[in-house]
């Protein structure tokens, strides 16, 4: 498992050369902008690519606290007989930003990927729904998706909750609840936590060492978090922070992915460390070239499709052993 650590490593040259095009037309910092006015330019920079096929894809909606919530359903194209494995997933953008559309690449890259039902969820966003509401509506998705396992096609007992940045974060907690709800339904089959936000209630080396990193500066965290909680104290929340529960011991396997250049990987890296110290199954990827967001880039950077594939792998061996938390 990789240490913390805050030693310079180059840069994967398709991230530098794309960092290079972009000095000329660089995003204004979100720091110095609205929620809404971060929100367009995170869509306006958003990288377009060819759709990777699947076999349909539906929105739909589910009962949330707070009323009906989006979310959006990938079956594949070629699906073995039964019911399917599915894969929850939750988006990045710190809370604040994104959705299910700026997501749909990685969702698509997945269903193909697994062979598997993919369901992202429209959870509300930050600060005019603050912590921690996210983590309620993802909860209510999890309710949802394990009691309608048979009307979307997909069996339960192969359930893995997913998600990338701020969306790591919420797949991270939703995974500890699941353990602690215990109940009739089954066991989560996994989490994957890309370059997840682990803690809320204070920074890491990697902030310092990272701090201008693009395309997620320090600044930029800060102004998420602030937008996100619904008070400083909370950061020492473990719905808000999973690297501060108290005992992660029986939760589901994971796959954790980290990026040197990312003021979160020092968080990513302690909280792979800490569930393998708990006897938790953990896999964890460490990307020493390569930047926060890598996956959302996919279409631009082949590191993405390569790790998203074998995140795919991963999940299918955890499968196969039928290991469980």
């Amino acid at each position: 498992m990789s240490q913390e650590t805050n030693e310079t490593i180059t840069l994967h040259h398709e991230v530098q050369r794309l960092l290079t095009a972009a000095a000329a037309n660089r995003p204004t910092p979100f720091e110095t902008l609205s929620p809404v006015e971060a929100r367009a330019q995170a869509k306006l920079f958003a990288p377009q690519g060819v759709p990777v096929p699947v076999g349909l894809v539906e929105d739909m909606t589910f009962p949330g606290p707070a009323g009906a919530t989006a979310c959006r359903c990938y079956w594949p194209a070629t699906a073995l007989s039964g019911p399917l494995p599915a894969i929850l997933y939750f988006h990045g953008g710190g809370w604040v930003l994104c959705d299910i559309e700026t997501h749909d690449d990685i969702c698509r890259r997945l269903c193909a990927g697994l062979s598997a039902v993919v369901v992202s969820v429209g959870y509300r966003l930050s600060p005019e729904t603050r912590f921690p509401g996210a983590v309620h509506d993802c909860l209510a998705a999890l309710d949802w998706v394990q009691s309608n396992g048979a009307g979307l096609g997909l069996d339960p007992a192969q359930l893995f909750v997913a998600g990338d940045s701020a969306g790591g974060n919420l797949a991270a907690v939703v995974a500890l609840a699941s353990r602690n709800r215990g109940g009739d339904m089954p066991a989560l089959a996994g989490q994957m936590l890309f370059y997840p936000v682990t803690d809320l209630g204070t920074e890491h080396l990697s902030y310092a060492t990272c701090s201008d990193a693009l395309p997620l500066t320090a600044a930029n965290m800060r102004w998420f978090r602030g937008h996100y909680l619904d008070a400083p104290a909370s950061g020492m929340d473990w719905q808000a922070s999973p690297l501060r529960a108290d005992d992660v011991s029986g939760v589901c396997p994971a796959l954790v992915m980290t990026a040197q250049h990312d003021p979160l990987c020092d968080e990513g890296i302690a909280y792979a460390r800490k569930l393998a110290q708990g006897g938790g199954e953990v896999a964890h990827i460490h990307y020493y070239n390569q930047v926060h967001g890598f996956l959302s880039l996919a279409s631009l950077l082949s590191d993405g499709p390569a790790a998203l594939s074998m995140a795919c792998d991963w999940a299918r061996a955890v499968l196969k052993t039928g290991v469980k938390g």
